[in-house]
C-alpha cells in the first residue's frame, strides 16, 4: 500500500500496519502524521520515501522501519531513536536509517539524538519548542548538506559537528535561534565570502558567542577550520600592545575562541573576524574592547587592523580587518575597570 500524492499530508489515527499481504510505502513529497502508537507486523516493512512526523507517538512491533535516502523523519522523543531496546520514536524489530536521509528533532523537552542517528547525515536540522532546550549527542556528526539551527542548543560534550564534505560541497548552514555548545567545523571554499558562509554558531550553554570569518582575499586552497568558544581564563602573556593609539593592558578572564585548521592550506588568505561575546560580565563599554590573536600556547599579538566596536554591552559585535592567521582569538581593553 502507497501514500501518494503532491504534498499530501495524511494523518494516521489509529490502527496498525498489520496487513498480511502488504507492505507500506510514504512516497516522495507525503506527510505522515502519527497521532498514535502503530505497529507494524511481523514480516512486514514501511518503507519512507517522504515524510513522517511521529510526534511523541511510537512506531513499534515486529516488523521493519526503513527510512530511504532523501526522506525525512521528524523525532519529538526525549530519547530521539535508537539501534536496540524499546526506547524512542521507532522501536520495530527492525529498523534502518540512512545517511542521506533527513532528521529533525522537535521535541518538547530536552532530547538525545540517539544511538541510531548515523554519523554521517545528509540533513539536520534543530527545532525544539524552546531556544533554551538542548539535544545532546554522544559521538561526532557530520552533515553533508543542510545543517539548520532554528531552536536550541547543540550539547556536543566534545564531540564535534561537522558541515560540509570538502571545499565544493560545503553544505548550507541557517541559524536563527539554535546553536552548538562546542566545537563546530566548517569547509571553507578557496574564495572571497560574506555573512552566514563563515558563521561559527558556537556558544555556551546558556548563550550564544559565535565567530564570524568573512574572507576579502582567497585562500591558496581552502579547507576545513574548526572553531569552539572555551570559557577559561585566557592569561595576558604578551601584553601591553599598543593597537590603535590603545595600551591594551589586559585579556579578558571569561573566555576564547579557539580557531583550528583542521585541514588545507589558507596562506594568502586575508579575513575580517566578527566576535558576538553576549553577554559577557566583564565587558561594561563595547568601545573599548580589541581583539587579540595568539598561536596555539603563544602570547597574545595583533593580527590586522582594529575596527571600532559596535552593540550593547550585553550584545557587542567585535571585529578586525586585514587578518591572516587562524589561531586562538580574544578580548582584551585599555584598562582594568572594563575586563579584570
Amino acid at each position: 500500500m502507497n501514500f501518494t500524492g503532491d504534498s499530501s499530508f495524511i494523518y494516521r489515527t489509529g490502527g496498525a500496519f498489520n496487513t498480511s499481504q502488504l507492505n507500506y510505502s510514504i512516497q516522495t513529497n507525503v506527510k505522515l502524521y502519527i497521532t498514535r502508537r502503530t505497529p507494524v507486523s511481523s514480516y512486514r516493512t514501511l518503507d519512507v520515501y517522504g515524510s513522517i512526523v511521529c510526534d511523541t507517538f511510537k512506531i513499534t512491533g515486529n516488523g521493519t522501519f526503513n527510512l530511504h535516502d532523501y526522506a525525512s523523519i521528524y523525532i519529538a522523543s526525549d530519547s530521539g531513536i535508537n539501534i536496540l531496546g524499546i526506547k524512542g520514536n521507532i522501536t520495530t524489530r527492525s529498523r534502518i536509517f540512512s545517511s542521506l536521509a533527513k532528521y529533525i528533532y522537535n521535541g518538547r523537552n530536552n532530547q538525545y539524538t540517539g544511538n541510531a542517528l548515523p554519523n554521517i547525515v545528509y540533513g539536520l536540522k534543530l527545532n525544539l519548542i524552546s531556544p533554551t532546550k538542548k539535544l545532546v549527542i554522544k559521538y561526532n556528526i557530520q552533515v553533508t548538506d543542510s545543517l539548520d539551527l532554528q531552536s536550541g542548543v547543540i550539547e556536543s560534550n566534545n564531540f564535534l559537528v561537522t558541515l560540509g564534505i570538502n571545499t565544493v560541497n560545503l553544505g548550507n548552514l541557517k541559524q536563527s535561534n539554535g546553536y552548538i555548545n562546542g566545537s563546530f567545523a566548517r569547509y571553507l571554499a578557496p574564495s572571497i565570502n560574506s555573512g552566514i558562509s563563515g558563521l561559527f554558531p558556537i556558544g555556551i550553554s546558556t548563550d550564544y558567542r559565535p565567530i564570524q570569518l568573512e574572507f576579502t582575499t582567497a585562500p591558496v586552497t581552502g579547507g576545513l577550520v574548526k572553531g569552539t568558544y572555551l570559557s577559561m581564563d585566557t592569561g595576558d602573556a604578551g601584553l601591553v600592545i599598543s593597537d590603535a593609539g590603545v595600551d591594551l593592558l589586559d585579556a579578558s578572564s571569561t573566555g576564547y575562541w579557539k580557531m583550528e585548521i583542521v585541514n588545507g592550506d589558507f596562506r594568502n588568505g586575508v579575513y575580517k573576524g566578527i566576535i558576538y561575546p553576549n553577554n559577557y560580565p566583564d565587558i561594561t563599554d563595547p568601545n573599548m574592547i580589541h581583539l587579540i590573536s595568539r598561536s596555539r600556547g603563544g602570547s597574545w599579538t595583533l593580527d590586522g587592523t582594529h575596527k571600532p566596536s559596535t552593540g550593547t554591552i550585553t550584545n557587542p559585535i567585535v571585529s578586525r580587518n586585514g587578518m591572516t592567521k587562524i589561531a586562538d582569538i580574544g578580548l582584551s581593553a585599555s584598562n582594568f575597570t572594563s575586563l579584570p
